[in-house]
This record gives structure tokens, C-alpha cells and sequence, in this order.
């Protein structure tokens, strides 16, 4: 794949306007989650692997109890994600999630993305919901910086939450700030992650009923790109939607007008 293959902010400002991220919708019936060949995982770091890596026998024990799915206190739940158990993490966020404080959606987003961060893919949905919710300006800089790390991992693989979610907040500014550079490396890296932004960038040009002739053109070359993905689902699709945006070229190529040489 070409380094750049078009420039992002024409695509990003014809598609500003959406909102919502699930738009590959353009008579292909299908979203981009229902397109995923499946759960990604990303495991970004070791994590905790062994009880024989903790501080006090009561966290042995509190680990041991989780293992057998019985309740864990809070307090040692939250002791054990701070050390790296991505499974006691995910519980932790799972409760910090139900007392439904906004205050805590920065806490729970953290505590998601360390269980996404041990390889549990499961935890992206929780973490970008628990993003939604974040006020950039009352979360620490270090912190927004971790969570879009982890995100922009997950989104390189091919997740298709991830995907979604980093063009979302691309799309709106926030609460990551332009994050142009890490598409670009999804796309220049032809990473699994490459087919489904492309897909997903060409679907969003092409929502637009007024899309020009430059836009579509873009979208063609996106779905070229998406065309040649590893996922055989987002392949096809790609390729099924190519016909409709070469249709659309060509109908606003034969509406200009003929200009006359000067005799």
C-alpha cells in the first residue's frame, strides 16, 4: 500500500457530519462490526501471569478466589488490575461501570484498557463506552495518552470497535485531538487494521449526497485499498462497493459540460 494514499483531511471534513461511526452502509446492509472476521486481541504487555508474582499472601488469596469466580472485595480487586491482572481489571471496571457516575468513566476506561492491554479484546467495548463519557479537560494528559495508545493498538489490528471509535473521535476532535499521524501509520504499515479504516473512510466520503468528484475519487481509492485486505468479508465488500462509487463517477463526468476550443 502507498504511503498516504490520499490526503485525510479531505476525507475527514466530508465526513464530519457523521456522528456515528458505523457507516459502511452504502447498499451493503452490513456494518463494519458485522463484517469482522472475528474478536481481535492485542496483548501489549505480559501482564500478571502467576500468584507467585504478588506482594501478600491475601492477594494470593483474593486471586485464587477470583479463579474459582467468587467475589472479590473492591479494594482487592482493584489492588490486583493495578498489578496487571487484566481479568481482575475488567471486573473493576465492570463495577466502577454500573455505579453509572460520569466521574468515574476516566477510572473505568483505565481499568478497561489495562485488561485490553493483557490481550482480553472482550474489554474494548467497555473502554470505548466508558470514553464516550470522559471529559477531556478533567482527565490527566498521561492518561488520555495510554487509553488512545491502547486504542490505537487494537485499531491497527483490525478491532473493528477500535476502528470505529478512533475515526469517531478523529471525526469530532476529541477527546484525543487530531490523531491523523496514527491513521496514517495504520495505512502506510498496511496493517490488518488498514482494510477497515480504508473501508470505513471510503463508506463515510460516500454517505455524502454531494459528494464531488474528488471525494468520490478519493473513496475509490480507499476501496481499492480495502480490496486488498486480509479479511476476506471486508474484500468483498470493498469490491461490491466499487461498482457504486465508479457509477457515480461516471454519471457526474458525463453531466459537465463541453468546452468549445477558441476558433
Amino acid at each position: 500500500m502507498p504511503r498516504k494514499l490520499i490526503s485525510l483531511s479531505a476525507a475527514f471534513a466530508a465526513a464530519a457530519t457523521l456522528a456515528q461511526a458505523e457507516v459502511v452502509s452504502v447498499n451493503s446492509g452490513a456494518s463494519l462490526r458485522q463484517l469482522s472476521d472475528g474478536q481481535k486481541n492485542v496483548k501489549m504487555v505480559a501482564g500478571l501471569t502467576s500468584s507467585k508474582q504478588l506482594p501478600s499472601a491475601d492477594l494470593i488469596q483474593a486471586r485464587k478466589a477470583l479463579t474459582k469466580r467468587d467475589r472479590v472485595a473492591n479494594k482487592r480487586l482493584r489492588a490486583l488490575a493495578d498489578l496487571g491482572d487484566g481479568y481482575a481489571a475488567h471486573l473493576y471496571a465492570q463495577r466502577l461501570e454500573e455505579k453509572g457516575r460520569a466521574k468515574l468513566a476516566a477510572d473505568t476506561a483505565h481499568y478497561y484498557s489495562i485488561s485490553a492491554a493483557t490481550g482480553r479484546g472482550y474489554s474494548i467495548r467497555g473502554m470505548v463506552g466508558a470514553i464516550d463519557q470522559i471529559d477531556p479537560q478533567d482527565t490527566r494528559e498521561g492518561r488520555l495518552k495510554s487509553l488512545k495508545n491502547v486504542l490505537m493498538a487494537y485499531a491497527s489490528a483490525g478491532n473493528p470497535e477500535a476502528v470505529e471509535a478512533v475515526l469517531r473521535y478523529h471525526f469530532a476532535k476529541a477527546p484525543f485531538g487530531d490523531l491523523s499521524s496514527e491513521i496514517d501509520t495504520i495505512l502506510d504499515k498496511a496493517s490488518t487494521g488498514a482494510g477497515p479504516v480504508s473501508l470505513q473512510l471510503a463508506s463515510s466520503l460516500m454517505q455524502q449526497p454531494e459528494a464531488s468528484q474528488a471525494e468520490l475519487a478519493q473513496a475509490k481509492t480507499y476501496l481499492v485499498a480495502a480490496s486488498k485486505s486480509e479479511s476476506f468479508s471486508i474484500s468483498l465488500t470493498a469490491q461490491n462497493l466499487l461498482p457504486i462509487v465508479e457509477a457515480r463517477l461516471a454519471a457526474q463526468t458525463s453531466d459537465q459540460p463541453v468546452q468549445e476550443g477558441i476558433q
